[in-house]
């Protein structure tokens, strides 16, 4: 087993046995997962939810909150790392 590693922003880098789904297409149920629960569970959780980087993640919401698809909530809530 690959030992993990981390950035500089302590954020998990690819690892093959959690981001399994690295490099294929999202699926709808996963979108919509994402959709409903990323502020409720933040951005590490749904990282091992949906088997993708936290990068990935965060892009996808990007894109979606840049497309006016998700909302920017108004209160900020911070998870731990």
């Amino acid at each position: 087993m690959e030992q993990v590693q981390f950035d500089n922003y302590k954020r998990m880098k690819y690892h093959p046995e959690y981001h399994k789904n690295m490099g294929q297409p999202w699926s709808l149920e996963d979108l919509q997962y994402l959709i409903n629960y990323f502020d409720k569970i933040g951005v590490v959780e749904m990282s091992f939810a949906l088997e993708r980087t936290e990068t990935a993640i965060n892009q996808q919401v990007y894109l979606f909150r840049r497309r006016g698809i998700m909302i920017k909530p108004t209160t900020i809530r911070y998870f731990k790392r």
